[in-house]
């Protein structure tokens, strides 16, 4: 039997296209572990998410984040970093699509403040959070 060849070209491409989108996914994901942005995720929002465990309410907590900042596109400390009180989690994202969250297990409200206040050059390197009672 002699296959026509649209019907060889449909059955070349059902192997090429999932083959391509394959590949295509790996190379995104080996491009963006090979900066190690999901390593920084990982380990800030646990340091962050243990740093308010330890906290008593009343606490402010000023953190170095240059790294962090320094991988990311532009953006500053408190952009990289979000808090929800209501889910108990901290999230740490370095790019439009990723991020890592990590729970926090003290019952507090806890409140990101915009800016550090510290002159403008460092400013941007700095998060301060306060933790509160609830």
């Amino acid at each position: 039997m002699i296959k026509s060849k649209k019907g060889q070209l449909l059955e070349e491409l059902v192997y090429i296209i999932p083959s391509m989108v394959f590949f295509i996914s790996m190379f995104y994901l080996v491009a963006n572990y090979s900066e190690g942005k999901p390593v920084y995720e990982q380990a800030y929002a646990k340091q962050i998410a243990l740093t308010i465990d330890k906290a008593e309410p009343g606490t402010f907590i000023s953190l170095y984040l240059g790294e962090l900042v320094d991988k990311s596109d532009g953006k500053r400390a408190y952009e990289i970093v979000n808090i929800d009180n209501n889910e108990k989690k901290v999230f740490v994202s370095l790019g439009k699509y990723s991020g890592y969250s990590y729970n926090y297990f003290n019952d507090v409200n806890v409140i990101v403040k915009k800016e550090a206040e510290l002159p403008s050059s460092k400013a941007r390197y700095f998060l301060e959070i306060e933790v509160k009672q609830k």
